[in-house]
């Protein structure tokens, strides 16, 4: 039953939005957005095995805010894939909240 509700909500939705991004494998690990125009990692858990020396990871990649910074400074020190200006996606505060310190 919660499956058809998704469906259906999904369906409702996306035509309204009228927006769509094709998403293009650029190949090596990399998939540009090409509505968005960025380029995202294919591995959205690379922390997992790639911590570019960061320290305070978990196994299984989760990290606070303070350490997410640190691990793309160094992810961008390394010039990871080839690129050096990798950032994390902007979060806005909710009802006045602070932004560091989440989780990711």
């Amino acid at each position: 039953m919660k499956f058809k509700v998704f469906v259906v909500v999904t369906v409702l939705l996306v035509p309204v939005s009228g927006v769509y991004a094709e998403l293009h494998d650029r190949g090596g690990g990399l998939i540009y957005d090409d509505v968005l125009d960025i380029t995202w990692l294919q591995d959205a858990n690379l922390a997992v095995s790639e911590t570019f020396g960061a320290s305070v990871i978990s196994t299984t990649g989760q990290m606070d805010w303070d350490t997410a910074i640190r691990w793309i400074e160094a992810m961008n020190a390394s010039s990871y894939l080839g690129f050096n200006q990798w950032r994390l996606p902007k979060i806005m505060p909710i009802n006045g909240a602070s932004v560091g310190s989440q989780n990711l």
